[in-house]
């Protein structure tokens, strides 16, 4: 069960990426693009990054990848020619077709299959999500909190909510495979432990580098991973009360 809701999790990920990314690379850039002072060609190596690495999410969600399979090479190319009709596409939409932006795409979609070729896509999922996490909060040439604060901070609550709830999927499975049962407050200090080390080491780098250091950051990243871990629980609870508890066998009934 579990396994096929994380399939179904990377399915709907990716149904929803792709035309959002679609329609982003063929409407006017953003002017917030332009003031935040990012890197075009990065943006393009990030997008097509996702692009294949949620394409192979949705696939094989469970494998690495492996070069010698015909799939990995359906997808690349699947993406590299999505990758080109793209570019051609923004031309006729008044956007730039540029050579560059078509190799900061390849770039991207090799880097991620790369990536899948040494973990898996959930491991590699939290990896990356914890790496994304990072660099938003401390690599960024602008100040986010000065040119759109409210959307920094529902960045600090989806993003340490939804590396939580990641890294919660990846305790159950762990659980699972080792075919044993934690306690219940074993689990809440693994749940916890993780997600808080994270925001610590952000917050962190942050006073090291001299970066923007906000309270609200903090508060809106706990909030994320009390409220994740919470419901969490819920679940949790809900499914031990509807499974039933095996049976024990009746030592009684074979006494002679």
């Amino acid at each position: 069960m579990a396994h096929l809701l994380r399939r179904k999790l990377a399915i709907l990920s990716i149904v929803i990426y792709w035309p959002a990314l679609f329609v982003v690379t063929h409407i006017p850039m953003p002017e917030v693009i332009d003031e935040l002072d990012i890197n075009d060609k990065g943006l393009h190596f990030v997008a097509y990054f996702s692009l294949v690495f949620l394409c192979w999410g949705a696939i094989h969600p469970y494998h690495k990848v492996n070069w010698r399979k015909f799939n990995v090479w359906l997808i690349l190319a699947v993406v590299v020619w999505y990758g080109v009709i793209d570019e051609w596409l923004q031309f006729h939409v008044g956007r730039q077709c540029e050579l560059n932006d078509f190799l900061a795409d390849l770039c991207g979609a090799l880097a991620s299959l790369f990536v899948l070729s040494w973990l898996p896509f959930w491991p590699a999922t939290l990896l990356l999500g914890s790496m994304t996490i990072f660099v938003a909060a401390n690599c960024a040439r602008a100040d986010i909190t000065e040119i759109i604060p409210i959307t920094n901070n529902a960045f600090h609550l989806i993003a340490y909510s939804t590396f939580t709830g990641l890294w919660l999927c990846r305790l159950s499975r762990t659980a699972a495979q080792r075919d044993r049962s934690e306690g219940a407050c074993h689990w809440l200090i693994l749940g916890v432990a993780v997600p808080v080390f994270l925001l610590t080491a952000v917050k962190a780098a942050s006073f090291v580098l001299d970066r923007y250091f906000g309270i609200a950051d903090v508060v809106f990243s706990l909030v994320g991973i009390g409220v994740t871990l919470g419901v969490a629980l819920i679940i949790l609870s809900v499914r031990r009360r509807v499974t039933p508890a095996p049976e024990r066998p009746d030592h009684f009934a074979t006494m002679p």
